[in-house]
């Protein structure tokens, strides 16, 4: 029954979603959550955890900042969407559409149209609707609502404590006025001077067992203050001659180093003037080919001088006369060729010719032929002279080269050299620095042993403060009790837990108790101690489960919810055939007045839990939702 003024904690009846990995790839789909049982089957990577995703982040938001890179990987298009309807004192439609830049929220509520919310506008609108800020509601969302596959819940958090828990829900219920939040910041100023009470316990007891240990290593090895101060004489002196034979081998590695920089930039200068050098050489080869190419082609000239026949110009002749006078046939082909022998056409020698046939073949280059003759000569002179020079240029570059490649290969010998050395140096230092260190390890011992020893008569003294920090302490903890007492969930934490022994009860056989401030669980009327961590999987399992169903009943009672909702994903990784049994026994009693949104691989698992098989429409996708209710 609904009490005035308490705010009503929301549930989902519908979530539709679209272009989802690997629910909705290329389209959309939407699902109906009914009051009960719902049962989603499939195998795994079909998306039974994304979907439980899904359902979170459609009321939850962008407070999954930190895990909201992953999910955004399951966008198969930039227009991926959630828009979900969540049921507070009236029905909310939630759109939240995933953007390279996160989620962007959107509310439609009765009497308004869709709008955008920002974060601070969006946790304020759950402040008022019921009592809790985004962050807070994240929170209670993880320990109430979602239980996750591998996550052991609430109870299994490292404090233990379910305060935080509680404290939340005298938010929803509104128990928080100002007395009430002054005994909170007293509790939590306490909880501070504990825990900084507990670091110096801490430390003491450390000094006090080294102490000890020290002082009984001292007496197994009959070791005294003289013995201690005697090897700690020697070991600084010997620590001092190897840290200054350290200093001498740095610096006889940095003069290494130097000379070796030396060697590499003289080594970079030589092989540049040695590419120089070559370079010149490589061409002064190339002009002595081109003037021997010269020569050749001068000397061919100076041959057919001499046979009295000159074609430099014949071309001009055969564009006016094509045709042979002796035969009449076609000069072209291969006419400059064949008239240096003789008729081009017919292949008759110069000298068979008539003088007069001969003189209409070479009149078009009719030259004084002494003319061209000498002037053949002196280019050809000319040429040899230039040949002779290249040749004499390309012999001193060459042995210039040489001179250069000596020099180079002493230069990386010395590198070579210096590289060793260098080497056996570092080797040198670092078996200098391991020495030295093994020394300073050696002598920071004795020193310790030799406070110690000095400092023993102190041992009372520490353990004179020791009993003042734990009387202190207990203080602390005896008045952080009183004020937890007068907290308004005290009476919230004895109802919890009384149903929380009912429930386990009837799934255990014996009922379960909780030390709200601890974690510490205790079982049946023995009252004996079973430390939640030392429970198997599938205990821890039952035992979460159970307290959040505790939780629900108890807020359904207060009003402080109309019906509860329950996110189990692949219960069958924690429990065996057996207890599988008895959750679904627990589901199903319980299914009246808390939503139960279950994902499984077990094909069987609805028969379990009982219910009928309802067929969810799908689009762009292959996987199955099988919801029962």
């Amino acid at each position: 029954m609904f009490i005035s003024g308490v705010r009503m904690l929301p549930y989902i009846s519908k979530v539709k979603f679209g272009y989802i990995i690997p629910l909705a790839v290329k389209g959309t789909q939407t699902a109906f959550v009914k009051r009960g049982i719902n049962v989603f089957v499939a195998e795994n990577g079909n998306g039974k955890t994304t979907f439980l995703d899904l359902i979170e982040r459609s009321i939850c938001s962008d407070a999954h900042a930190e895990r909201y890179f992953s999910f955004s990987h399951k966008r198969s298009s930039p227009d991926a969407f959630i828009e979900s309807e969540w049921i507070f004192n009236h029905p909310v439609t939630i759109l939240q559409k995933l953007t390279d830049a996160g989620v962007r929220t959107s509310l439609l509520v009765p009497g308004s149209r869709l709008k955008h919310y920002t974060k601070p506008e969006y946790s304020h609108f759950l402040l008022k609707e019921i009592g809790l800020s985004l962050d807070e509601f994240q929170e209670l969302f993880e320990g109430l609502y979602y239980k996750r596959e591998n996550d052991l819940g609430l109870m299994g958090k490292n404090n233990g404590s379910i305060l935080p828990l509680l404290e939340l829900l005298s938010k929803i219920t509104l128990k928080e006025t100002p007395e009430v939040l002054q005994i909170r910041g007293a509790v939590r100023q306490l909880e501070t001077e504990i825990r900084l009470l507990n670091k110096e316990k801490k430390a003491l007891l450390d000094n006090l067992s080294e102490i000890q240990a020290i002082l009984s290593e001292r007496m197994q090895k009959g070791e005294n203050r003289e013995d201690l101060l005697r090897k700690k004489l020697e070991l600084s002196r010997e620590l001092n001659e190897l840290t200054n034979e350290l200093d001498e081998k740095k610096k006889d590695l940095r003069r290494v180093n130097q000379e070796h920089s030396a060697v590499v930039d003289n080594l970079n200068n030589i092989s540049d003037e040695l590419r120089e050098y070559t370079r010149m050489r490589e061409q002064y080869k190339k002009e002595k080919e081109f003037l021997n190419y010269q020569l050749e082609l001068l000397e061919q000239e100076m041959e057919d001088v001499e046979n009295g026949v000159v074609i430099s110009s014949y071309e001009e002749y055969l564009k006016k006369n094509p045709y042979c006078p002796l035969c009449y046939s076609n000069l072209k082909n291969r006419a400059k060729e064949r008239i240096k022998h003789g008729c081009p056409v017919c292949g008759t020698p110069w000298e068979e010719l008539p003088s007069k046939i001969r003189q209409q073949l070479t009149q078009a280059s009719l030259i004084d032929t002494e003319k061209t003759k000498s002037e053949i000569e002196q280019k050809i002179e000319k040429l040899r002279e230039q040949i002779v020079s290249k040749t004499e240029n390309i012999k001193k570059v060459e042995r210039k080269i040489e001179e250069i490649q000596a020099i180079q290969s002493n230069l990386r010998t010395d590198m070579v050299s210096l590289a060793k050395k260098r080497l056996n140096i570092e080797e040198e230092i670092f078996a200098l620095n391991k020495k030295i260190r093994g020394l300073e390890q050696e002598l920071n011992d004795v020193q310790t042993k030799l406070k110690i020893i000095e400092e023993r008569m102190n041992s009372p003294l520490i353990k004179e403060k020791l009993a003042l920090i734990e009387n202190t302490l207990k203080e602390k903890e005896t008045e952080k009790k009183k004020l937890i007492g007068k907290l308004p969930e005290k009476r919230d934490i004895q109802d919890i837990l009384s149903r929380f022994s009912k429930i386990t009860k009837s799934v255990f056989g014996y009922p379960l108790l909780v030390e709200p401030e601890t974690g510490v669980i205790t079982i049946g009327a023995n009252k004996t101690i079973r430390p939640f961590d030392s429970m198997s999987w599938g205990e821890k399992y039952l035992t979460d489960t159970c307290f959040r169903i505790a939780v629900w009943e108890h807020l359904l009672e207060l009003g402080a919810a109309e019906q509860g909702l329950i996110m189990l994903d692949s219960p069958e990784a924690a429990l065996d055939e057996k207890r599988l049994k008895l959750l679904g026994e627990l589901v199903s009693e319980h299914s009246t007045r808390i939503t139960f949104i279950i994902t499984t691989r077990i094909s069987a698992f609805p028969e379990v839990v009982g219910g009928n098989e309802l067929f969810v429409k799908r689009t762009g996708q292959t996987s199955l939702f099988d919801f029962i209710n």
